[in-house]
């Protein structure tokens, strides 16, 4: 065999692993935007969980009613 494909051979090898090493990184990085993504997502969903129930806590202590009713202020949305 010449040293040319010898060389070639080497070559196409290391662009194999290469590539394949590149697929890996990439998917890391995808995976790793995704669950970042998420966790985002998880925390405002928690945060705007608590905003609607400090809100309806407001809402309900300012009623001064001893009845309710559906055309109060805390019924509208």
């Amino acid at each position: 065999m010449s040293k040319k494909a010898q060389a070639l051979i080497v070559i196409l090898w290391l662009l194999v692993i290469l590539t394949l090493l590149a697929l890996t990184i990439g998917h890391r990085v995808s995976t790793a935007l995704y669950l970042s993504r998420y966790q985002k997502d998880r925390i405002s969903g928690i945060y705007l969980a608590k905003a609607g129930i400090n809100w309806t806590i407001v809402e309900l202590e300012k009623d001064k009613n001893s009845y309710d009713a559906l055309n109060e202020p805390w019924a509208d949305n």
